[in-house]
This record gives C-alpha cells, structure tokens and sequence, in this order.
C-alpha cells in the first residue's frame, strides 16, 4: 500500500505451508505472515537513470526500457515532486553521448582546439567548433571521450590541463570508393579532392590489357589515412543529408538532475534507438551528473550524510 500524502510505504505477505513432520501430530498446515512499513525520512537522493539507446534496443526492448525506468520514476517521486527531496538525471547513451548543443559556449567545453586528442583524424590542427561552422552544419551535442586516466574519473575539467576538456565530437569524412584500399568507410560526405584541394594528377585507374589502353583515367588513389585526414577538402563545402560531422551522434540530449517528475518524463518519452553501444561513457556521464563539479552542478556535496547518490544502469549488451 503506497499513502504518496504520508510517504509511506505498507507491505504485507501471508500464507500457508504445508506441514511434513507436524502432519503426524494433526498439523496439517502452517500459517506465516511478514510485514514492513517504510516512511520517508529527512535524508535526500539523487538517482541518474543511465539508460542504453543502441540500435539493439531498437522496437520492443527500447519500450520496455521507457516502461521500467517510468515505474522507477513514479515510485521515487511519489510525494516528492518538486520539493528537493528528490533529484532525478537521464543520461540516454549509445556510441555516445549528447551534453546538449547548447553547451558549447561552456568553460569545460574545448572551443579551440587545446586538448590532446582534438586533432585526431587531422592532417592540420583546426577547432572542430570552427570546423562545423564552415561546413554549414550545427553541432548535435555528442563529445568525445576524454583521453586516459581523465575518461573513467570525475577530474573538474580546467583550462589549465587541456587534457580534462571536454571536446565536441567531430566525425571526420571518411575516404571516397577509389581511396579506400580495400576497406569500408560508411561517412564519405566530402570529395576527397574537392574544396581548396589542388588539381590532382591523372592517372590510369581501368586499364584494358586485352586492347592495350586505358579506359578511364581517374585521380591517382590516396591511401586512406591520407584521404581522411586531409583538410582542404573542408573549404567551401557542405556535406549531403543524413552523412556528415555528426555521424554518430544519435541520442536525444541528457538531463541533468531536476525535482520536476515532468522532465523526467518527457526526456525518457524523447529516447529512441539507434547507433552502436558506450557503456563507459554512459556510465561516466551518470557519474558527471551526481558529481558537485563542473560540467554539471546539481549534484549536493559528496559528504553530505543526509544524501544518496545512485546510479541505475540499464543496458541490453557489450561495447561495441
């Protein structure tokens, strides 16, 4: 029995066993019974609901998962909503997560280009920030992780050590059909020799032995490392629908700690399926929500004695 007015929570149990040994002595059956009551105290909780949004969890699993997490979210706010008692994140994760597109302006955010892995997949450094302003494309929201030891511990991130930004993910242009050695790119959303690139020599790519010539003379291939990582391809360019430098980035913002049940709601209505699977950063992000540090603050002290930090993880499989 659930009285939401008094906080307070009744439950009870009883039945009947049947007896072995007693049965000799007439006694045939044996009643039992249990009971708790449990009634809310002075203490206060903060709970990040770390919920996984892969493509796995696509039809069936993704419902079930809103269904779980929304019972959760009745049961703890029953009674609670809005007064601070109660503080409740969602931190929907896949291949990675969204801090929320209007985070960029952030002190913890890196704007320009500092942190140690900012430049990867680059020929040249460059603010990933300045890179999707000039292809014309908004940034989405999704970081990257944070280099080693900083990726799975609550460092406040600092100016002062680069490496504890927080840096926009940017999901580069991968190699064109004839740059690819062999390999499988599927986030080609750029002309390899396009942009500022310089006019590209002209070689054979289809000789025809059996008559003696070329067929079709073509761009001599880039290996595709190269292909990637070139810059001037960027200039002047804007990437087609559904490809592009936010490739990847598949989930709807998380929520930070909030006493309103509504948010809560409308951000686990919001989650859909799709993408590959980060647990690590799903999880490190729960933890960034209930930490009393930047990048997000609502979190109490960790000595508070009165307060419960918990972390609810529900997830359908592995990294991948």
């Amino acid at each position: 029995t659930l009285n939401a007015e008094a906080g307070e929570v009744v439950i009870s149990s009883g039945g009947s066993i049947a007896t072995t040994f007693l049965s000799a002595f007439g006694i045939f059956n044996v009643n039992v019974g249990a009971g708790s009551r449990v009634v809310r105290g002075d203490g206060t909780v903060e709970v990040a609901l770390v919920l996984d949004n892969s493509g796995s969890m696509a039809g069936g699993p993704i419902s079930e998962l809103k269904a779980a997490a929304r019972n959760l979210v009745d049961v703890v706010f029953s009674g609670a909503t809005g007064n601070d008692k109660v503080r409740i994140g969602v931190v929907p994760f896949a291949g990675s997560v969204n801090v929320g597109s209007q985070m960029r302006s952030e002190g913890w955010m890196d704007a320009d280009g500092l942190s140690p892995v900012h430049h990867e997949n680059f020929a040249e450094p460059r603010s990933r920030f300045a890179l999707f302003d000039q292809l014309g494309t908004s940034w989405r929201g999704c970081v990257q992780a944070r280099p080693s030891p900083h990726d799975v511990t609550d460092t406040a991130p600092s100016q002062a050590d680069p490496a504890t930004l927080f840096v926009p993910m940017l999901a580069p242009d991968e190699p064109d059909s004839g740059n690819t050695g062999g390999g499988t790119y599927p986030n080609n959303y750029l002309n390899d020799f396009g942009g500022s690139c310089p006019v590209p020599e002209q070689v054979c790519i289809n000789y025809n032995n059996r008559k003696n010539r070329c067929d079709e003379y073509g761009p001599a291939p880039l290996t595709p490392a190269v292909a990637q990582a070139r810059m001037c391809k960027y200039d002047g360019v804007s990437p087609p629908a559904g490809l592009g430098p936010n490739y990847g980035c598949t989930t709807a913002s998380l929520l930070d700690l909030t006493t309103h049940k509504e948010d809560v709601v409308g951000a686990l209505d919001a989650m859909a399926a799709n993408g590959s699977t980060n647990i690590g950063e799903g999880l490190m992000w729960g933890w960034r929500l209930l930490s009393p540090g930047a990048p997000f603050t609502q979190g109490r002290p960790y000595n508070d004695p009165h307060n419960q930090k918990v972390i609810v993880l529900m997830t359908d499989g592995e990294n991948t």
